[in-house]
């Protein structure tokens, strides 16, 4: 029905594709636009391709957009009910809207490092991929009106190398902790992978590779580009290459000889990883990719009910107050986020059930 409702305002779905092999059956709807283009998953950059033809439809229908204007105040009258909200244009000037409802979809708060202190990863040099917009004001903003904010010990991550490019998605071949430990099955969903370094609070993790005679037999393209670059961390030596990344050497090099075994045997018993991904790390020179956390979205958030109302601190519905997105995805996850495209779905159906409940439909 949703995927219905959007292709009649003219978003048109090129295909469905399996976003990973663990996950049946295949879900993710790829989009194309009016000019035919149509991307290769959801990392292309097209998520325009659902955001204008959904802005056309809101303006055809005489929606109004300030742009350049950041609400910052959630206006109640003497009963404690929601009457609008207030907002600062770019020139410093104020904007009052007057609604009885007001549906907050401001997004998460990754751009806000006094919010994100809690997670260890974050602390520094932390990165993110979220829009520079994505402060938690929208959090702010309801919890002065009391709000019920469910902080949540999740959020997507994913590990990156930023030499490479090489996510976790890309290639499926050995990842170590800062300890020279094997915590995760490779080749399972880039932010599953990642909470298990996260949970043992792994500032960075190592993609480990080797070459013998400058050919390296894992074929990914990250990988093979990886083991060319000048400044590519490598040493002739296992011992030499956890000094190099302050891992225990006894630890890395016990890491190496497990999973080799496990290569050679063709099963994975420790973490299940499929066979054709199981390539011995062999060689006469070795290689450790650092990968950097990467936050892509933030857990938790405003607690509504099913129809998109926020709930206050007793669990009662504040009148007049509605979120979907991101900024509401309290209940959606635990600590893991296990597929692209399920923080889209969600908040497509949640803010159709918010306006609806918002307009007595």
């Amino acid at each position: 029905e949703n995927m219905t409702w959007l292709e009649d305002m003219g978003v048109m779905i090129y295909d469905v594709e399996a976003i990973h092999q663990s996950l049946t059956p295949w879900r993710v709807h790829n989009t194309t636009n009016a000019a035919g283009h149509h991307g290769g998953g959801m990392t292309d950059g097209f998520g325009g391709n659902i955001t204008v033809p959904m802005t056309e439809e809101y303006l055809k229908n005489n929606g109004e957009i300030y742009y350049n204007t950041t609400a910052d105040t959630i206006l109640t009258d003497a009963n404690g009910a929601i009457v609008g909200l207030s907002g600062t244009k770019a020139d410093g000037s104020k904007l009052t809207v007057n609604a009885k409802n007001v549906i907050i979809a401001t997004g998460g708060y990754a751009q806000n490092k006094e919010m994100m202190k809690r997670y260890a990863q974050t602390t520094e040099g932390f990165v993110t991929s979220v829009p520079a917009g994505n402060v938690g004001d929208g959090l702010t903003m309801a919890g002065k009106v009391g709000a019920q904010i469910f902080e949540s010990d999740g959020m997507q991550l994913q590990y990156v190398d930023f030499n490479t490019g090489e996510t976790g998605s890309t290639a499926s071949g050995l990842v170590v902790d800062m300890k020279g430990n094997r915590l995760a099955n490779e080749h399972s969903y880039q932010s599953v992978s990642a909470e298990a370094f996260k949970r043992e609070n792994n500032a960075v993790n190592y993609y480990i590779t080797a070459t013998r005679d400058g050919v390296c037999a894992e074929s990914y393209p990250t990988v093979q580009y990886g083991v060319t670059l000048e400044n590519a961390v490598k040493a002739s030596s296992l011992e030499e290459l956890a000094a190099l990344i302050k891992a225990d050497p006894e630890t890395l090099k016990a890491t190496v000889a497990r999973y080799n075994e496990l290569c050679e045997k063709g099963t994975d018993d420790d973490f299940g990883k499929p066979s054709d991904y199981l390539i011995p790390v062999e060689g006469d020179t070795y290689y450790a990719f650092a990968r950097y956390p990467v936050a892509a979205a933030t857990f938790g958030g405003l607690v509504i009910d099913e129809t998109g109302h926020v709930l206050n601190q007793e669990n009662q519905v504040i009148s007049g107050l509605y979120a979907a997105g991101e900024v509401a995805l309290t209940g959606v996850f635990a600590n893991v986020y296990p597929s692209c495209g399920l923080a889209i779905g969600n908040s497509i159906h949640m803010a159709r059930n918010a306006a609806a409940a918002a307009c007595g439909e």
